[in-house]
């Protein structure tokens, strides 16, 4: 590679870099800064790019059945999923329009311009596998976490006693009343009178939330026992989808004359 330089644009380059660098960094003021050894130099570089293709088998999983398009393909049996994978995987190394995605890259981007890995091609064919949820067999639902499939689970409320503690005579069964009465003599005396009470029979009565039962009905199932699979969302089934990348990982090396200073040559 042979790089050409403009002595004039190149001197007044560095007058800019050398002034800004005296403003900046000193206690000097720049007056008259003039570039006395400033000449023209031809220099050869050889720059070497090596390209690792790398090919990659993207599979991503999604609930339910999806519909591929029409150059896609479906394979119901695992087995032939698994080998066509490995079998497209494999004939992108040889594959002519691999080589051919790249050397178009490679001549319209400018071999500088990339300088990470670059995807150079996605094979068009798509691979589906739909299979049947191993969470549900299927279904589309499994047993509930919170009841364990029975639809009901304790009340909270009363702790699955079915009772609660009278808030009347705060669970003691009884009341005690206060009674005042005058003898003959004009003197005040209190009487207190226990009596057992009249809403509830021993101090507790039966939970309003649950109505006397301890239970209630599941909330996370609604009371059907049954909850919604969260691995295929309901579907009862999942597919595996498959897509084929070929990907450039780009390595620069560079062969100097030995005369060309340090600071051109990369660390």
């Amino acid at each position: 590679m042979t790089i050409s330089i403009d002595l004039e644009q190149y001197s007044t380059a560095c007058r800019v870099a050398a002034s800004a660098y005296i403003r900046q960094s000193t206690r000097f003021k720049v007056n008259d800064l003039r570039i006395v050894d400033a000449r023209p130099a031809l220099r050869q570089f050889a720059i070497r790019v090596r390209h690792d293709l790398e090919v990659v088998a993207d599979t991503q999983e999604y609930h339910g059945r999806q519909m591929p398009e029409p150059h896609d393909a479906t394979f119901a049996d695992p087995n032939w999923y698994y080998q066509e994978v490995a079998l497209q995987t494999e004939a992108e190394w040889s594959r002519r329009e691999t080589i051919d995605s790249l050397v178009d890259d490679v001549t319209h981007r400018g071999y500088a311009s990339i300088s990470q890995r670059t995807r150079i091609r996605t094979h068009p064919r798509r691979l589906f596998h739909t299979y049947t949820c191993t969470g549900c067999h299927g279904n589309g639902t499994v047993t509930c976490h919170s009841c364990f499939g029975a639809g009901q689970v304790s009340c909270n409320w009363c702790h699955g006693r079915g009772r609660t503690s009278c808030s009347t005579c705060g669970g003691a069964g009884t009341r005690t009343e206060h009674r005042t009465t005058t003898d003959h003599h004009g003197s005040t005396h209190t009487h207190m009178d226990t009596h057992a009470c009249h809403a509830c029979h021993g101090g507790s009565v039966s939970c309003s939330w649950c109505h006397g039962s301890g239970r209630k009905r599941c909330g996370s199932c609604d009371g059907s026992g049954r909850v919604t699979c969260a691995d295929c969302a309901g579907h009862g089934c999942r597919t595996k989808v498959t897509a084929t990348h070929t990907d450039a990982v780009p390595h620069f090396s560079g062969h100097y004359p030995g005369d060309v200073p340090a600071y051109v040559t990369p660390p």
